[in-house]
């Protein structure tokens, strides 16, 4: 019985493909330029483009809030890292701070380039993130560091573009005090 399913299932498809369009079939015959058959080409057209309207600034009263809630995290795991060096903790406690602090200062980065800031205050956090960014690369070399001289020197070089000056502006005109250390310790 199975074997007169088979047979019958192939004898069906020969005969269907014997009856498709092939060479001499009526699909061969037939021209473009008959009149009378509608276009089957269809023309879509795209949805018109919108845009969102940028978000409105904050207030300096929001931005503020924002800035503290935007730096503490990193301002949090680079004081961990600074202990974790004066502690003289191993390299792998040092590599994993490290890379905690390049972490922290990428979300800072992020969040910094997705609010939307006074205008007065832009400039520098444009400074700001710019500077982060030059400091990411030496604190993931920190996080990969061999030894703890090539680690340190590392961080050394991230402190060279910390942004303490456009932090300071920043926190100036958003009527913020000065970075105080001990608030993160």
């Amino acid at each position: 019985m199975r074997s007169f399913w088979i047979v019958a299932c192939a004898a069906g498809l020969i005969v269907g493909a014997a009856c498709s369009a092939g060479a001499g079939s009526r699909a061969d015959t037939s021209t473009s330029s008959d009149a009378s058959k509608p276009s089957t080409t269809l023309t879509v057209q795209p949805p018109p483009a919108t845009t969102a309207p940028p978000p409105a600034p904050l207030s300096t009263e929001q931005a503020a809030e924002r800035y503290l809630a935007v730096v503490e995290p990193y301002n949090l795991a680079l004081e961990a890292f600074e202990q974790a060096i004066n502690g003289g903790q191993p390299v792998e406690s040092l590599q994993t701070a490290a890379a905690a602090v390049a972490s922290a200062n990428e979300t800072q980065v992020q969040e910094l380039q997705a609010t939307a800031w006074p205008a007065d205050v832009q400039p520098a956090v444009d400074e700001l993130v710019t500077e982060s960014g030059q400091a990411q690369i030496y604190w993931l070399q920190a996080s990969q560091a061999p030894t703890r001289d090539a680690l340190i020197a590392a961080a050394v070089s991230a402190s060279e573009h910390d942004g303490g000056a456009a932090a300071g502006t920043i926190r100036t005109l958003l009527g913020l005090d000065d970075y105080a250390e001990d608030d993160y310790s």
